[in-house]
């Protein structure tokens, strides 16, 4: 199935994303005035539905949505790191308080946080969601339903699963979403 993509029927083709998961081979086109997000947003989408196995379409989003946040919050330092790695929030706070928010309610670094490398060695959706106060501040407060492959693909037991699966490894969180649909 061929559907064509242009600035007037993107939004319509996002809603209908559920309607087109249980077609085989679909193939978008897209017109010249498309930005590259949008265009790249389609092809994902194309991507996840032409992956007719739960399994791999669950772990083809997964795995885009963290490089998606890896990316903005590594290439835009939306956290403000500083050479010492503290984050922003915490130089007004505490200046001692390194690696930002990869602590848990009991106070010890997360388990995944490599402090050679200074940066998370796992994929926790939930972790790259978590916006602090001086993120929302600042306007910047990612919302599960603001990806479409979140907002599309998962039921609302599965979107919680990926909202408060705090300090979870994939394995885990996959089994949860699997248990879930």
């Amino acid at each position: 199935m061929l559907v064509e993509v242009n600035r007037k029927n993107y939004k319509k083709i996002i809603k209908n994303t559920r309607k087109y998961i249980h077609e085989k081979n679909i193939k978008y086109m897209f017109s010249d005035d498309l930005e590259e997000e949008i265009k790249e947003n389609i092809k994902n989408i194309e991507t996840a539905i032409n992956l007719k196995k739960i399994e791999e379409r669950y772990n083809f989003i997964y795995d885009t949505i963290c490089s998606y946040l890896d990316n903005q919050y590594i290439n835009n330092n939306l956290c403000g790191f500083d050479e010492n790695n503290v984050c922003e929030y915490y130089r007004k706070i505490d200046k001692n308080h390194y690696n930002g928010c990869c602590y848990r309610s009991d106070r010890s670094l997360c388990n995944y946080f490599d402090e050679k490398q200074k940066k998370c060695i796992e994929k926790c959706i939930s972790c790259k969601l978590y916006s602090c106060p001086y993120l929302r501040n600042r306007g910047i407060n990612y919302k599960i339903n603001e990806f479409p492959l979140i907002k599309y693909f998962f039921n609302i037991r599965q979107k919680l699963v990926i909202k408060y699966s705090f300090f979870k490894p994939k394995l885990y969180v996959m089994h949860q979403l699997m248990e879930k649909r």
